[in-house]
């Protein structure tokens, strides 16, 4: 059984002017992933020796390869049909 959707990558950090290495950018693509898969995916694409920087580092969207950090993700909330 395939995982539900419930994470969007929205830019939601603010920028900041002093800092001009790769900052985040706005990704447009629907939400695809799963927290679980997008918590493996930002894991897997920092470096591996220093888990201590991770939350101040910054990843690829998998689709568009929009930058993002853990602030631009967002969950979804369940869609309630009843």
């Amino acid at each position: 059984m395939a995982a539900t959707s419930n994470v969007k990558l929205v830019k939601l950090c603010v920028s900041d002017n002093s800092v001009r290495d790769d900052p985040c950018t706005r990704c447009d693509c629907r939400p695809m992933w799963c927290i679980d898969c997008m918590a493996k995916w930002f894991a897997s694409r920092q470096d591996q020796a220093h888990p201590e920087t991770w939350l101040g580092s910054k990843c690829t969207c998998p689709m568009c390869r929009s930058r993002f950090c853990v602030l631009d993700v967002c969950q979804l909330r369940p869609f309630n049909t009843s």
